[in-house]
């Protein structure tokens, strides 16, 4: 028997532009396995900054990169395993906690 591995987090999104009251959403999303070459980072202290109000609102020269993300199931997700979205928050202060076999420049417990 085998187990799969859930790697659930929260995360604000927006996938349009427009009044963040109005499209910025909280989800849980399952990010699956670690990729090799990526580190993992438990956040500490994030925050959504008026970079990403500007962004939002589309007053900022820097496009939505709304990428595929598939929400847990524990999400309120009105019937929908995923969310084509922008994740929000381009500050914080992280720690890593798991190292891909082939990511480089990184150690656990490091802070970023």
């Amino acid at each position: 028997m085998s187990s799969v591995s859930k790697n659930i987090t929260s995360a604000l999104f927006a996938s349009e532009l427009g009044a963040p009251s109005e499209v910025v959403s909280a989800h849980e999303v399952d990010l699956g396995e670690l990729p090799e070459t990526q580190v993992e980072i438990e956040m500490l202290v994030s925050s959504v900054n008026p970079l990403d109000i500007l962004v939002i609102t589309g007053n900022a020269p820097i496009p939505l990169n709304n990428k595929e993300f598939k929400l847990s199931a524990s999400d309120e997700n009105h019937g929908k395993s995923s969310i084509n979205s922008t994740v929000l928050g381009t500050e914080g202060v992280g720690r890593v906690t798991k190292i891909g076999a082939k990511a480089k420049k990184a150690t656990n417990g490091d802070l970023e």
